[in-house]
């Protein structure tokens, strides 16, 4: 019977740690479980945001600090006319006109230390005729500092001034080329008419 008692105990005893492992098996996997549905929502929302992110009308670059492209939406590829494996990696100066590198370093500079409103109007690199809206914001991640620039296309609107302008120098033109006729015709009206009547005082002596 000692014995008898000795093995139920022993049993007993074996058996209580197999039930708390039981039960923090149970545990991790409801903890499992709960992260694999953290995950599936994770990539569902960035999928959410990689579809709103690259089917905006905006151009969106980011830059690390040193004025290097980490990210690019596919619009902005289409602006630049490349692929996003070549626009990663490069400078934002890159992509910008030779006639604008002065405005285009001046106007990083001033976003950095946030001197003065952060927009400007530049041209792009890849076609004289793409003007483009560039606007800047300056956030600090756990990476560092990471700048988001957003670029509007406003070549229509650029067009649409240069016509205008065209059309208004035209104008001008012809303002001014009408006024100058005017007082053209007066001068030779003024030498005509005493012309005229010479004319006729000498025809009625002859």
């Amino acid at each position: 019977d000692g014995i008898r008692d000795d093995l139920v105990t022993g049993v007993q005893t074996c058996a209580l740690p197999i039930c708390h492992l039981s039960t923090h098996q149970a545990e991790l996997e409801k903890v499992k479980e709960e992260l694999r549905m953290r995950e599936h929502e994770l990539e569902l929302f960035n999928a959410r945001y990689n579809r709103l992110l690259n089917s905006t009308p905006v151009g969106i670059i980011s830059s690390d600090g040193e004025g290097v492209i980490t990210e690019v939406n596919n619009t902005a590829c289409a602006m630049l006319s490349e692929e996003r494996q070549v626009i990663v990696g490069s400078k934002l100066i890159d992509w910008i006109a030779a006639d604008f590198q002065n405005q285009i370093h001046t106007y990083l500079r001033s976003v950095a230390t946030a001197e003065k409103e952060n927009a400007c109007e530049l041209r792009l690199r890849t076609d004289e005729n793409t003007w483009v809206y560039l606007q800047s914001t300056v956030s600090e991640a756990s990476s560092g500092t990471n700048t988001i620039h957003s670029l509007v296309d406003i070549s229509h609107q650029k067009e649409s001034e240069d016509q205008l302008v065209r059309t208004q120098r035209l104008r001008a033109t012809g303002e001014l080329c009408a006024g100058m006729s005017h007082n053209l015709n007066n001068i030779l009206a003024c030498i005509t008419g005493p012309a005229f009547l010479l004319g006729k005082i000498g025809r009625a002596h002859v």
